[in-house]
């Protein structure tokens, strides 16, 4: 006789509103506004998450449809989705950086996205994210908020990293430049394995 082993095994029953949230979450990625708001009227609900955590807003942002970010956006009645992070901490404003995407950028921050906020899940800040993605243009917009003076400027991710960091080591000589002429001075300092800018 075979025998049956249930260790290590977990399992998720299917609800309803499972089915549910993922219909929705597939309209807001395909950009169905209508079909979204049709389902928002018949009461679905903006807490669906995918598996990662990543909200509805943080689909919108990522198929870059700034129509579809409107309408939720409109519908989040508390404001709390438009800064909730995905299980890695990333917010949909960190996805309008990386993508550089300055009108979803101006959406969320319209709609109370904090620019000075910090991942905590890695402690990446919006400059961290411009630097890696090599963003001249997203880094230029995001130092002209005055959010990032000095702490922030040279605040260090888990590993220690400041924003020129992350620049120097993408090798773009403009974004450390724009660092620099902003006031970083990280050149100093090294991260956890010693390396500096």
């Amino acid at each position: 006789t075979p025998s049956h082993s249930t260790v290590g095994l977990r399992c998720r029953v299917v609800t309803p509103k499972d089915l549910e949230d993922a219909a929705f979450l597939d309209s807001v990625s395909k950009g169905d506004s209508d079909k979204v708001f049709d389902m928002m009227q018949k009461g679905q609900t903006l807490d669906a998450r995918t598996e990662s955590r990543e909200t509805a807003i943080h689909l919108a942002v990522n198929a870059r449809d700034n129509k579809m970010l409107r309408l939720l956006l409109k519908a989040d009645k508390t404001g709390e989705l438009v800064d909730t992070g995905d299980k890695k901490g990333v917010r949909p404003i960190a996805v309008a950086v990386k993508l550089n995407q300055r009108e979803l950028f101006d959406t969320l921050v319209q709609n109370g996205a904090d620019v000075s906020k910090v991942n905590e899940h890695d402690k990446t800040t919006l400059l961290h994210t411009a630097c890696w993605a090599g963003h001249e243009d997203m880094l230029e917009l995001l130092l002209k908020t005055g959010a990032f003076n000095g702490e922030l400027l040279e605040a260090q991710d888990t590993d220690g990293r400041t924003a020129l960091h992350t620049g120097a080591f993408r090798g773009s000589e403009e974004v450390c430049k724009l660092l620099v002429d902003a006031g970083a001075q990280g050149v100093a300092s090294g991260d956890k394995w010693g390396n500096k800018p």
